[in-house]
């Protein structure tokens, strides 16, 4: 967890952390170090705490393509390693999420428990709005708009396969709901 002036931050990987964070610092809320940035808190937290989700087939596309099984010690996160691992593509890797770890996806962005939490989908206005509401002037949250995806996945293309879309928003039905994925 990362603690900014006016709140704590932190979120699964392959949310837009790494963007978000460029956006802290760059809007003048402090340069902080990605460390424990994953990490969700141990506790109920009692503070401001800000987290990112993605549309969860998304999430696994990106998982698989980024992290290829990347252990990150976040215990529903690496429950999916092995199959990330073994998988010859991302389609036998949603596949195997969808016999075996079917519902990880919302249990991860639920260990967050945040206060607020922004959907990639609608960066940066989202995190302008935020930053807004913690007292930067409009000017200097609106330099989120001009910051570039980080760690985005250049150079793949994933041609998403709708029915397996369909599969995972029924498999994350409850976080569909709550964040509007269909």
């Amino acid at each position: 967890m990362i603690q900014y002036k006016d709140f704590f931050f932190a979120a699964a990987p392959r949310t837009g952390t790494t963007w978000f964070i460029k956006c802290c610092s760059e809007i003048g809320l402090g340069d902080k170090q990605k460390a424990n940035l994953h990490v969700p808190p141990s506790i109920i937290w009692s503070g401001y705490l800000v987290t990112l989700v993605r549309h969860p087939y998304d999430w696994l596309v990106s998982y698989y393509l980024a992290l290829k099984g990347g252990m990150t010690g976040v215990y529903d996160v690496d429950t999916l390693a092995e199959h990330a691992r073994t998988a010859v593509d991302v389609d036998e890797f949603i596949s195997r999420y969808l016999t075996y770890c079917s519902g990880t996806v919302g249990r991860i962005f639920d260990r967050y428990r945040a206060t607020t939490v922004l959907r990639l989908e609608d960066f940066p206005w989202n995190a302008i709005e935020l930053f807004e509401s913690v007292g930067v002037k409009h000017d200097d949250a609106m330099k989120a708009h001009n910051i570039t995806p980080q760690n985005a996945r250049k150079g793949h293309i994933h041609i998403p396969n709708k029915q397996q879309r369909r599969q995972v928003v029924l498999a994350e039905s409850e976080i569909c709901e709550r964040y509007e994925y269909y």
